[in-house]
């Protein structure tokens, strides 16, 4: 007999879907390449069969279109993932529901997570200054020429020339970020901050991160921020690569 399906999964889940990577890499460092990602749904008549282990319908790989977890490309920990392991706790599910798209699901599931937190975003360092706090909080604007940024904890929106409103992960991504403007972020810091019930565990990998980092910073131009306000750096042996968010950079 089966091992019985938890009460909450990822196979009943809307935001369970399978992504189509077209993404040219070859001889490219991931800050070069420019995404090109399909998310497929997964409707109702195959996940039946997924449940029972039987993945034949599947094409493609089977991620979380919110961030949750990427590509498990071991058949095995692919089902434990999908389908055995309990997202009681997972603050971004909500049920599949047939025929809605994934923004209508996104609204609805936010409503409902309004009055709650949806990533930890504490300021933390990791490397020479392992664990160590940085006094300081996202305030509701940053001054000086105008325009100025106005930022909507509420609404998830940033205001400059004009307004945006970003994904709860990438929203959260760019609180953690200014809160540690000037200093060097990791991937690695990254992961165990926004996803801390996953932390080292590999869940989400390097190229996952920098397209949240890619979707941040098209918010940012599209309100008119051109400057690169988000600086990757490479890894090398002298340091673990990451990212620099300049924020003397925002007028």
């Amino acid at each position: 007999m089966p091992p019985e399906i938890p009460q909450r999964a990822c196979i009943d889940c809307h935001f369970l879907v399978e992504k189509q990577d077209d993404t040219e890499e070859a001889g490219l460092e991931p800050h070069e390449m420019d995404p090109r990602i399909t998310y497929h749904y997964v409707e109702a008549n195959r996940r039946e069969p997924i449940k029972r282990n039987d993945y034949s319908w599947i094409k493609f790989p089977l991620v979380c279109y919110r961030g949750c977890w990427t590509e498990v490309y071991d058949k095995e920990k692919q089902h434990e993932e999908v389908v055995e392991k309990d997202r009681r706790d997972c603050p971004l599910a909500y049920p599949y529901t047939e025929g809605m798209s994934f923004e209508v699901a996104k609204e609805m599931h936010d409503k409902k997570q309004s009055n709650k937190t949806e990533a930890v975003v504490e300021p933390v360092i990791e490397s020479e200054e392992a664990n160590r706090e940085i006094d300081g909080e996202v305030g509701e604007t940053i001054e000086g020429d105008e325009p100025r940024l106005i930022i909507d904890d509420d609404l998830r929106t940033l205001e400059f020339k004009s307004e945006v409103k970003l994904e709860p992960i990438v929203f959260a991504l760019f609180k953690f970020l200014y809160v540690n403007q000037d200093r060097l972020i990791t991937s690695l810091t990254i992961h165990n901050r926004l996803w801390p019930e996953m932390q080292n565990a590999g869940s989400v990998n390097d190229q996952q991160i920098y397209q949240h980092i890619s979707a941040l910073r098209t918010a940012l131009k599209s309100i008119g921020l051109e400057c690169e306000i988000i600086e990757t750096k490479n890894k090398s042996k002298f340091n673990e690569g990451g990212y620099i968010f300049h924020g003397n950079m925002i007028h």
